[in-house]
């Protein structure tokens, strides 16, 4: 329908920003995103899902959503 989208988030664990920038990379349609909620957390249950470099969100190599459950 020609419209951008932006995903957004609150403040939430690695394995949900994982699987809305899995979500988001997956849409055409995707031009903006701010998900950075994982950032705001004293303490993440999971670990992983994405890498940060250079002010850019990338996916990892790993299975799944890759995130683990943090120790």
């Amino acid at each position: 329908a020609g419209i951008d989208l932006m995903w957004g988030c609150m403040d939430e664990s690695v394995i949900s920003i994982a699987a809305a920038l899995h979500t988001a990379y997956a849409c055409p349609q995707t031009r903006y995103l701010d998900l950075d909620g994982s950032f705001d957390l004293s303490r993440d249950t999971a670990m992983g899902g994405f890498n940060l470099s250079d002010g850019y969100m990338h996916l990892l190599e790993a299975p799944g959503l890759g995130a683990k459950l943090a120790d």
